[in-house]
């Protein structure tokens, strides 16, 4: 990429699991101009990681953090909250520990069954840990920019918000899926085959045409996750006033819900709606599917 094309990396993130964290690695990515290290952390406690299947433990996290943060990485760790059995002092403890290190950036799940795993505490009835978690992380300087994700301020993840945001990006290499947007619609696609095929360029370049209603639809379902919310008149400007008035029209059965807000143009979650996340993208889904 350096070779061939002119460009000035803002954010270039690399993602690692704190087992394969090593210095030979880290200068390699120093040296591509990687900007950013993802670590999957998470847990700090080593009982909860056994829980979890994971196949490293505390030390591990701690001796990548030394690393990572000694040259000079911008440095986000992915945690989890709401396990089956786990306390939320888990989450709470796991945070205190990471934020010892230059640490700027937090993505908190909850843990959700969307494998067999656990899968026997799946109707077990739990509640959600997730208003602790952004009450907590604000106490510590970190502000919700979007449903999982908080940051100190100016540390906000660069190329997810695009994803949220529905920008264009590239997809480089096999298994990589990519998105342009056209005048109203957008196309997504994946690059399809081996990485021999690839290097050859045998491989197939899978398209998906998204038309407008449907890509209408993304930009809300996908921007609503941003705490800031969706900007309506943007749509408007994109789409035109009629398609948007189509879908909006039926918003007042959530906003009389306390699920959702008008903040001046922007449409956006309530504290409420964040919880129920799930059932808003559905709600629009099922404008587009009845």
């Amino acid at each position: 990429i350096y070779k061939y094309f002119n460009v000035e990396v803002t954010e270039f993130t690399v993602e690692m699991n704190p087992e394969s964290v090593s210095v030979e690695k880290l200068k390699c990515f120093h040296e591509a101009k990687v900007t950013r290290v993802s670590l999957g952390v998470q847990s700090m406690d080593d009982e909860v990681l056994s829980f979890l299947g994971r196949v490293h433990k505390s030390v591990d996290v701690l001796k990548a953090l030394d690393s990572i943060s000694s040259m000079g990485f911008s440095i986000n760790c992915d945690l989890i909250y709401d396990i089956p059995t786990v306390s939320e002092n888990d989450i709470f403890s796991s945070i205190n520990k990471l934020l010892v290190y230059p640490v700027d950036h937090l993505s908190c799940y909850n843990y959700t069954f969307d494998t067999p795993f656990l899968e026997e505490f799946k109707m077990v009835e739990m509640q959600t840990q997730m208003e602790y978690v952004i009450d907590y992380l604000a106490d510590k300087g970190f502000y919700q920019y979007e449903i999982s994700n908080f940051s100190r301020k100016g540390k906000e993840s660069k190329h997810n918000m695009k994803y949220w945001r529905m920008e264009d990006y590239i997809g480089i290499g096999i298994s990589a899926h990519g998105m342009e947007n056209l005048d109203r619609g957008r196309i997504r696609y994946s690059n399809e085959g081996t990485i021999g095929d690839y290097l050859e360029e045998k491989h197939v370049k899978k398209l998906e045409y998204i038309h407008a209603m449907e890509a209408l639809l993304e930009d809300i379902v996908f921007g609503i996750r941003m705490v800031e919310g969706v900007d309506l008149n943007k749509l408007v400007l994109k789409y035109g006033r009629d398609m948007v008035d189509k879908i909006m029209n039926d918003v007042k059965i959530i906003e009389d819900e306390g699920l959702i807000c008008y903040m001046g143009a922007k449409l956006c979650l309530t504290k409420r709606g964040q919880l129920f996340l799930d059932y808003v993208q559905q709600f629009f889904w099922d404008r587009f599917y009845s």
